[in-house]
């Protein structure tokens, strides 16, 4: 149940295209009953007409993960695809498929999506996709995150800073099932000492590797590869200005069931709950979507000296704990100075600042 929605409020685009209604017939030669359903969007392999999708223009390179949707937005509704029961993707393209962006750390489908329909927003069955995230200090405040269950808050945008929480979880525990130690550092553990949470305005997330692991290749490709068998997609390894970082090759996203947000089956546009006045606002200075890597968050790879590796304690961040350095004050007044529990960012801010 994809729905996709604009950025302006004055137009939405629907491409919930499931018909209630399926047609079967019978292959009395293999005996073999074939059940499709008339659709004008799917999620998964679809049979349609060679002439119809050439003349929509095919599929368009650059889009990655968002090339099917691309060109179903692109055709408007209009279409009457057959979705068969027995076709199933291959192996290899459930694993993983962005197309011409295939290998790539440049996670510009989002951005090139949003930009191209003034789309922020998508829906589906069991989640909520965002084309970017949002950071300001009106959404953002800068204390522990604590996941959403009014609908309404559920269906607003995301902080940047809930990406970033998302991505330390999601590379620290790969890190710990493969045995590699590590510790949070810099901005990082600055702000789990400050506010227990990720610094809302900060670009990343900071991790220091032991010399033998931060240079090792595998390191990173291990990591992808594990990420990738939970479904997780990143980037990871030598990146921009030639340094390791990683990052995430999904949006946005929150996974909640979003049935609530519908007025039974046959609703295409969604209720209130997806259109508040306060969502509204929220939405306004998100479009156009920047494709700076910057403003997309990353995660950063530092080597570790040996006296960060001389003991441990744990930092607290959105009530979980995490690895890092035994001397805490000591290194945080050498990096900020004695007065590092004060923002340096107070009143009102926008955007990923330094």
């Amino acid at each position: 149940m994809p729905f996709a929605k604009s950025g302006n409020e004055n137009f939405k685009t629907s491409t919930n295209g499931y018909s209630p209604n399926k047609f079967s017939f019978s292959d009395f030669a293999n005996g073999i009953l074939i059940v499709y359903q008339v659709c004008n969007i799917a999620q998964g392999p679809f049979v349609m007409r060679g002439d119809v999708f050439h003349r929509i223009g095919g599929l368009h390179n650059g889009f990655g993960r968002m090339a099917l949707l691309e060109f179903f937005v692109r055709s408007k509704g209009e279409l009457k695809i057959a979705k068969l029961s027995n076709c199933r993707w291959t192996h290899e393209i459930a694993r993983v498929d962005r197309g011409t962006l295939e290998g790539s750390n440049d996670v510009t489908e989002y951005a090139a999506f949003g930009n191209k329909f003034n789309i922020l927003r998508i829906v589906t069955n069991n989640r909520i996709e965002w084309t970017t995230c949002v950071s300001n200090w009106k959404l953002c405040p800068e204390k522990p995150y604590v996941k959403p269950t009014e609908l309404s808050s559920v269906a607003a945008p995301i902080c940047c800073g809930i990406v970033l929480f998302q991505m330390l979880k999601d590379i620290t525990w790969a890190l710990t099932q493969l045995g590699v130690d590590y510790r949070v550092i810099y901005g990082t553990l600055l702000g789990a000492v400050r506010s227990q949470t990720v610094i809302p305005w900060t670009c990343d997330v900071d991790i220091a590797l032991t010399k033998a692991d931060y240079g090792n290749s595998s390191t990173y490709s291990s990591i992808a590869e594990l990420l990738r068998t939970k479904g997780s997609h990143y980037y990871l390894g030598i990146s921009y200005m030639g340094m390791p970082r990683g990052h995430m090759l999904m949006a946005p996203y929150i996974e909640v069931d979003t049935t609530p947000f519908f007025d039974g089956p046959d609703d295409l546009e969604g209720n209130n709950l997806l259109f508040s006045s306060d969502i509204e606002e929220a939405i306004q200075d998100m479009l156009p979507v920047s494709s700076g890597w910057r403003e997309r968050r990353y995660v950063d790879f530092y080597i570790s000296p040996s006296v960060w590796l001389n003991g441990s304690a744990l930092a607290v961040i959105n009530n979980e704990q995490f690895v890092t350095l035994k001397d805490i004050d000591y290194e945080l007044t050498n990096w900020y100075g004695k007065g590092y529990l004060q923002p340096a960012h107070r009143g009102e801010w926008f955007g990923c600042l330094d």
